[in-house]
């Protein structure tokens, strides 16, 4: 027979430790995202966790010996998953080219374990996610094509929220910023369309999952929209995301004018979003 301690003396043992600490917050991170949360790391005030793809620091506050959480911030780009990776490995490979074409030195080591992760048909480029993404507003989704032909009727329904739903996305047109000039732009840039990405991740989080009740006689189902819209989301977020780390100085007006473009959907999509779940809403 394996040694065991039961349990109520294990909870003895360990009160006040370090692993009731850390359960403890695991728990409090789990119960703020309503899902299962692992801790990565433990530090006086604060603790990362990992959830889902993503890693968050979530800062503690403490009283009467209790702890409370304080607030969880995002932390991107620390965590590598399957729609990070090609932006990952591009980053990786195009800051080696660099450091080479500068006479810099490469870690041989780092070059090697990203070639392993290089798979054929991917895209590694700014200039092949730039392509995507322009693809993606230039095509006409079932999403947008519901949306075009139901949009009347869609706006009346949020006529309430339309102005905070469309505040969410920016606004700034960077495309209209004379190319030289546009360097002065670059971190104010990037801001923008990490908001806009952000903006994208909500409607991912929000529609993923819905359903909803089948109705005959309407042209476009519910459930079809809410698939293509969650498929055009997730990949303006990919390509988004891996645009966003591999765009250089020069690369810089073809981002600006992407963000202008990509903005104006993203906007169309929060608003066919939020249609979408009120309609789950209201069939319950």
């Amino acid at each position: 027979m394996e040694p065991f301690i039961e349990s109520n003396v294990l909870k003895d043992l360990t009160k006040g430790s370090n692993e009731e600490l850390a359960a403890n917050r695991e728990q409090l991170v789990s119960e703020h995202f309503g899902g299962e949360s692992l801790a990565v790391s433990n530090h006086a005030s604060h603790g990362v966790f990992l959830h889902g793809d993503e890693a968050f620091r979530a800062d503690f506050s403490r009283k009467k010996g209790v702890e409370a959480l304080k607030s969880v911030t995002h932390l991107p780009g620390a965590v590598v998953s399957e729609s990070t990776l090609s932006g990952y490995v591009g980053e990786g490979l195009s800051a080696a080219v660099e450091s080479l074409l500068s006479g810099g030195s490469v870690d041989s080591n780092r070059l090697h374990g990203l070639a392993l992760l290089v798979q054929e048909g991917e895209s590694y480029w700014f200039s092949d996610h730039a392509k995507i993404l322009a693809e993606s507003v230039e095509s006409r989704s079932l999403w947008a094509d519901a949306y075009e032909e139901n949009r009347e009727d869609v706006r009346k329904s949020l006529r309430g929220s339309l102005s905070k739903l469309e505040s969410l996305v920016p606004k700034t047109r960077y495309g209209r910023i004379a190319t030289g000039k546009l360097t002065e732009f670059d971190s104010e840039l990037r801001e923008s369309f990490g908001i806009m990405l952000g903006v994208v991740g909500g409607i991912v989080e929000r529609i993923q999952g819905l359903q909803f009740e089948a109705v005959e006689e309407d042209e476009y189902s519910l459930t079809d929209v809410a698939s293509s819209l969650l498929d055009e989301a997730r990949l303006v977020l990919e390509s988004g995301r891996a645009a966003a780390g591999l765009v250089k100085a020069e690369g810089l007006p073809v981002f600006a004018n992407i963000h202008d473009s990509v903005s104006d959907m993203v906007r169309e999509m929060v608003i066919v979003g939020e249609y979408l779940s009120q309609s789950t809403e209201i069939n319950r």
